[in-house]
């Protein structure tokens, strides 16, 4: 039998929406075994000190809370203090949540999958940990040999992350002077629909500032999305997934929360 493809996404609950196309897409285009988790911050064992109002300074009480330092002490993504995101680093700890044994696909919540991940999961990596352009949004993990660095000093626990909030610079940067990152095929992940093509494996809608689903409209305008059938396939990829659900063919890990309205594009329209 074949190996059960372990994907992570890494997400928060403003990524409600594409969570759900995510994960129904994974179903539709992948072959099986798969497990996808969630990796949500919010979620009970994914708090972060913006979560329980403690200074990000104050790393006695991050550890006493056994929550994420994410290098700042307010909510809003892209601020240029701390991490980009409330879950920009949580990708670093999948080998250890893997107990460091076998292979993990990490994913960010903004992507559609477009093709079988399985043809990805099962190539001969030339490096520990595989990643378009080193950028680590979508990245193959070898678990076991992310051990080697950590049993050599050269890589934290998942204890030590939590209250260091070191940014997803630092972690890069360990990956490359140590070689333990290669630059894996373009179409492994279309940035924003550009280089679409039928061997795409996945569209990334990287560009927070126009996602469709518009998670931060406190504080984002969302113009209209740049690449109109990138645009057109997320809603339709999500509206396929609402329809899977309601006629109980599947059901999806993420959960409804509420949030403003994002309109859908309609080809038609």
């Amino acid at each position: 039998m074949a190996d059960t493809i372990r994907i992570f996404v890494t997400t928060c609950k403003p990524m409600w929406r594409v969570e759900k196309a995510l994960e129904y897409t994974v179903h539709k285009y992948c072959t099986p075994p798969f497990k996808v988790t969630f990796l949500r911050s919010g979620d009970p064992d994914w708090l972060t000190n913006v979560d329980l109002s403690i200074s990000h300074k104050d790393k006695d009480a991050i550890k006493k809370a056994g929550c994420w330092n994410i290098g700042r002490d307010h909510p809003r993504p892209y601020s240029g203090e701390g991490w980009a995101t409330p879950f920009t680093c949580f990708r670093f700890a999948i080998p250890e949540l893997c107990s460091f044994e076998g292979r993990a696909i990490h994913m960010d919540a903004d992507f559609i999958v477009q093709n079988d991940l399985r043809k990805i999961f099962e190539i001969d990596m030339t490096h520990p940990i595989m990643s378009p352009h080193h950028r680590t949004d979508f990245m193959l993990i070898d678990c076991s040999r992310i051990a080697e660095m950590q049993m050599m000093g050269m890589w934290p626990s998942i204890e030590e992350m939590k209250v260091s909030g070191d940014n997803i610079d630092v972690y890069r940067k360990k990956l490359q002077n140590y070689m333990f990152i290669g630059d894996a095929p373009r179409e492994w992940e279309s940035w924003d629909g550009k280089d679409l093509a039928e061997n795409s494996f996945s569209i990334h809608y990287t560009e927070m500032r126009t996602q469709p689903w518009k998670p931060y409209p406190e504080y984002f305008d969302y113009p209209l999305y740049p690449d109109k059938n990138a645009g057109y396939l997320f809603w339709e990829e999500y509206a396929e997934a609402l329809e899977a659900e309601a006629r109980g063919e599947i059901t999806l890990s993420a959960k409804d929360q509420t949030s403003p309205d994002a309109t859908p594009l309609s080809r038609k329209a």
